[in-house]
């Protein structure tokens, strides 16, 4: 199932803007499109302040469900919102809830570890995508860890030791012996800092050699530019020979394939030869691609798959978190 999003600007006056809203819900090629008018800056600050994630939910927990456990604690609730299977319509372990004000909204924290029918509820406020992918970015693996290791070891371990800034710091536990289970995960300020942290990879830590596996792949990921809105039948020979007509070097060309219906997606990753061919692919955003104007921006990523692994080990609902900064938009379709 393709989903697009696209900005409308509305010209014509209140009247006409007024009118547009009202074809939400309609008939647009054969699917239903959805409508409404973008919130201004103030908006969509005041509205983070107001909304918390809850992860770790049961499969057939209801939005009724959600919003009775916050009222039974005392907090008042003005929207829940449940992401759930499309096909099954199953919750796919989290959900996002809009409280009255800023106080409710930090009393809705203090819930962050309750239970909640049988599951133990992870709340945090609802980030917006910059704040996402920034955190990510900023985001570092850490493994090889001893299995009696604290966080705050492993926090002084950076800041008081090495003196790199470090914002959060989560190690993965085993649920039966409370031990760490050999890796977790830090935040660190900035780019500066991620770049600082990683030249301690092979560094001695409690005894053990310490890994950080994005010092091995992180230049490779900083010459990659993501690709969308790319035709069904692009291949990744077309996307390779597409940036070489423009005189950019190509390492690699990947464009994943969907699960479920065996044919390419309409985006993929390009790796390019250095930071100068980055630069001259962005340039190239908006240029017609086999008949469609293409979208070329920094590649972001979450990280390799040893902190992939890593995070689903964490929670097992991470999957689900991960998934959520999709489902958490709100998008326009085929508009």
């Amino acid at each position: 199932k393709q989903w697009y999003q696209r900005r409308v600007a509305i010209t014509a006056g209140e009247s006409a803007f007024n009118k547009a809203l009202q074809l939400n819900n309609s008939k647009f090629d054969g699917k239903n499109i959805r409508i409404k008018r973008e919130e201004t800056l103030k908006e969509k600050r005041q509205r983070a302040a107001t909304t918390v994630f809850c992860g770790g939910l049961r499969f057939d927990v209801t939005e009724n469900d959600l919003k009775t456990f916050f009222i039974d604690n005392g907090i008042q609730v003005s929207n829940v919102k449940i992401a759930c299977d499309y096909e099954t319509g199953y919750c796919k372990g989290f959900g996002f809830v809009d409280v009255l004000d800023e106080s409710a909204a930090n009393e809705a924290l203090k819930l962050n570890g309750s239970e909640f029918d049988g599951c133990k509820l992870k709340i945090n406020f609802h980030e917006s995508k910059r704040q996402r992918d920034q955190s990510r970015a900023n985001s570092l693996y850490c493994g090889n860890l001893s299995f009696d290791v604290t966080e705050e070891d492993l926090k002084n371990f950076f800041m008081v030791e090495n003196g790199i800034h470090v914002t959060k710091v989560k190690l993965a536990y085993d649920n039966e012996t409370g031990d760490c289970k050999g890796f977790g995960f830090i935040n660190v300020l900035d780019e500066s800092a991620v770049n600082e942290a990683l030249k301690l990879h092979g560094s001695l830590f409690r005894g053990r050699v310490i890994n950080l596996p994005g010092s091995q792949k992180r230049n490779q990921r900083s010459n990659q530019v993501y690709c969308t809105f790319l035709t069904k039948n692009a291949s990744e020979q077309d996307l390779k020979r597409f940036f070489m007509d423009h005189g950019i070097q190509v390492r690699d060309v990947k464009i994943p394939v969907d699960k479920r219906t065996k044919q390419l997606k309409t985006f993929g990753f390009a790796t390019l030869s250095d930071e100068t061919a980055v630069s001259k692919a962005l340039e190239l955003n908006g240029v017609k691609f086999k008949g469609q104007g293409i979208i070329i921006n920094h590649a972001m990523h979450s990280g390799t798959k040893a902190v992939n692994s890593g995070t689903k080990a964490v929670n097992s609902g991470t999957k689900a978190v991960n998934s959520g900064a999709k489902a958490s938009m709100n998008v326009l379709d085929n508009l």
